[in-house]
């Protein structure tokens, strides 16, 4: 499955899984809005799922940018604790769990769009 996906889609993929490792680390650090269990977790893990699943339909990492677009949104729109987490390195674990999250759902946005959006190889590559 890995070495079918473009590098593009291996970022996204990886950036997917990056961005769930922060929504972990802010759950241990018992962060309000991610209690009792981010429901982000498991929509982004099935968004990572359905690329390898699927590596040529160009189509589907477009799932993970919108779930990554409505996450972000939520994070810098809705709750103000992104921001004043990014704000605060000092708070060492939420900092840099924020930073994973955050970071994870940017590189997936970037990184999928470019999957989906890019050029595809040509069929004789393919085959």
């Amino acid at each position: 499955m890995w070495k079918k996906l473009s590098p593009a889609a291996r970022t996204h993929v990886v950036s997917l899984g990056v961005a769930c490792v922060g929504f972990l680390v802010l759950l241990v650090a018992g962060v309000p809005e991610l209690q009792p269990f981010p429901p982000g977790v498991p929509v982004l893990l099935v968004a990572a799922l359905a690329v390898l699943v699927f590596p040529r339909r160009r189509w589907v990492p477009l799932i993970g940018v919108v779930l990554c677009l409505v996450i972000a949104f939520g994070a810098f729109v809705v709750y103000e604790g992104t921001l004043i987490r990014l704000a605060d390195p000092g708070a060492v674990v939420l900092f840099l769990g924020t930073v994973l999250q955050m970071g994870g759902v940017i590189a997936a946005i970037v990184a999928g769009a470019v999957a989906a959006l890019a050029p595809g190889r040509s069929r004789a590559r393919q085959a």
